[in-house]
C-alpha cells in the first residue's frame, strides 16, 4: 500500500506542479528518494535493464559542454534524469495492478479537482478564453486530461477486489469531469486523439481476451492500414489539414506553429549535430527566444517550445540527441506491441493507448522532453514496461493474466 500511496502522490503533485511551485517540485524528489530507499535493493536493475532509455537524459547533461547557457543546461538536465529514473523506477519495482491503481488515484483527483479551483486563461487577441484548469496552460490541461481520461477508464474495466466499488463511483465523476475540462480547453488535437485513444484501448481489451494468433493477425492487419496511409499521405494529407482547420477554425499557419519551425531550422542549421545544449534557447537572455516570444505574443521568460518533437529535439540536443530519442523509443514500441500480442495485461493495454494518443502528436507538440512534468512520466513508463515485461513473463495463452 505505501507503493500505491507513493506513485499517487507523485502522479497528483506533477499534474499539479505549476500550482504547487518548488513546493511540488521538492515533494516529488522526495518521493522518488523515499521509493528508492524502500527499494534499493533493486535499483541496480532498475538502471542496467533499462540503460537504453538513459541515453538521452545522459546526453541532454553533457550537451552542458556545449550550450551558450551550461547553468540552466545541467540544471534542467538534472531533472529531466530524475523524471525517467523515476518513470523507469515505478514500472521496474510496482506491480502493475498496483500502478493502475495508483495512476487512477492521482489522476482522478486532480480531475475533480480542477472543474471548482481551475482557471481560464486568454488565448488569442479577440478575448477568448480556454480552460487551463490547474495546469501552466490549456494545452498543457488537455493533456493531462487526456491521460487521466485513459487511466481511469483501464482501472473501471480491470479493478478488482475491493477497491471495485470505490473506482466505478468515483470513475465515472472523474471522466465527466475530465471530459468537461477537455471541452473548455479547447485544445482540439487533445480533443481529438483522445478519441482515438479510447477507441483504441477498448478495442485492444476486446482483443485480449481472444487468442495470441488473433491478436497477431489484428496488429499485422492495423500496420498495414498504417503504411497504406502513410504511403499515401501526399495525395490527401495537405486537403485534410486544410478541411481540419477550416472547421476547427484554425488559422494555416497551426497557431502561428509555421514562425517557430521557420526559426527552429535556421538554428538547426547552426548546429545540425549536437544543437544548441538541452534547454539552452528559452531563455530570457537570449535575443533570439526575445523575438520568438513577441512574435507568438506570449510573456517573456514563459516555458515554451517549437511545437514539433523532433524540431524541438534538434535545436537542444542536435541530430545525435533525437536520435538517442526515436531509437530506444521504436525498441520500446515493438516489445509493447509484441506483449499485448503474447501477455497482454491492462498496463500493456493503457500505455500502447497513450502512445497511440500521444505519438502521432509529435508532429504538432513536444512529447517526453520537459523535467518534472506528469505527462514526460507517463510516456516513459508506457516506453520502458514493453522491454522489463517481456524480460520477465514468458509468452503466454491467457489474457489480461501476466505481471
Amino acid at each position: 500500500m505505501l507503493e500505491i500511496a507513493i506513485v499517487a502522490l507523485i502522479f497528483l503533485i506533477l499534474s499539479l506542479n505549476v500550482t504547487l511551485g518548488s513546493i511540488g517540485a521538492l515533494a516529488f524528489l522526495l518521493l522518488v528518494a523515499l521509493l528508492s530507499v524502500v527499494n534499493r535493493s533493486q535499483i541496480h536493475k532498475v538502471i542496467l535493464e533499462s540503460w537504453f532509455i538513459f541515453l538521452l537524459p545522459a546526453f541532454c547533461m553533457l550537451s552542458t559542454v556545449w550550450s551558450a547557457y551550461p547553468t540552466a543546461t545541467i540544471y534542467y538536465a538534472i531533472q529531466f534524469l530524475i523524471t525517467i529514473y523515476a518513470a523507469v523506477l515505478i514500472v521496474h519495482i510496482v506491480r502493475f495492478d498496483h500502478i493502475i491503481l495508483a495512476v487512477f488515484l492521482g489522476l482522478a483527483t486532480y480531475a475533480l479537482m480542477a472543474i471548482p479551483f481551475g482557471r481560464f486563461v486568454p488565448v488569442g487577441a479577440d478575448g477568448e478564453v480556454a480552460f487551463a484548469g490547474l495546469a501552466g496552460s490549456k494545452n498543457q490541461s488537455a493533456d493531462i486530461t487526456l491521460l487521466a481520461i485513459l487511466s481511469i477508464l483501464t482501472a473501471i474495466l480491470t479493478t478488482k477486489g475491493r477497491q471495485r466499488v470505490a473506482v466505478w463511483v468515483i470513475g465515472p465523476l472523474a471522466i465527466l469531469a475530465g471530459l468537461y475540462s477537455l471541452a473548455l480547453s479547447k485544445a482540439m488535437s487533445a480533443i481529438v486523439f483522445s478519441a482515438i485513444g479510447v477507441s483504441a484501448l477498448i478495442v485492444m481489451m476486446i482483443f485480449a481476451r481472444t487468442k495470441p494468433t488473433i491478436r497477431g493477425v489484428a496488429v499485422l492487419a492495423t500496420a498495414f492500414f498504417a503504411a497504406l496511409l502513410g504511403l499515401t499521405a501526399p495525395f490527401w494529407l495537405n486537403e485534410a489539414m486544410s478541411t481540419a482547420l477550416s472547421l476547427v477554425q484554425k488559422d494555416v499557419t497551426l497557431t502561428g506553429r509555421t514562425i517557430l519551425w521557420e526559426s527552429a531550422g535556421k538554428l538547426i542549421a547552426e548546429r545540425p549535430l549536437f544543437g544548441g545544449g538541452y534547454a539552452g534557447f528559452w531563455r530570457i537572455e537570449n535575443s533570439d527566444a526575445q523575438f520568438l516570444w513577441d512574435a507568438m505574443d506570449v510573456e517573456q521568460g514563459a516555458p515554451f517550445n517549437f511545437h514539433n518533437t523532433p524540431i524541438d529535439l534538434m535545436v537542444n540536443v542536435g541530430v545525435v540527441g533525437m536520435l538517442l530519442f526515436f531509437l530506444p523509443l521504436t525498441y520500446c514500441i515493438i516489445r509493447n506491441i509484441g506483449n499485448f500480442i503474447y501477455r497482454p495485461n491492462a498496463l500493456v493495454i493503457l500505455s500502447l493507448s497513450i502512445l497511440v494518443s500521444t505519438l502521432p502528436r509529435a508532429g504538432l507538440e513536444v512529447i517526453g522532453a520537459a523535467p518534472l512534468n506528469v505527462n514526460t512520466v507517463f510516456f516513459f513508463m508506457a516506453l520502458a514496461y514493453g522491454p522489463i515485461l517481456a524480460a520477465r513473463v514468458s509468452p503466454s495463452t491467457t489474457s489480461i493474466s501476466p505481471r
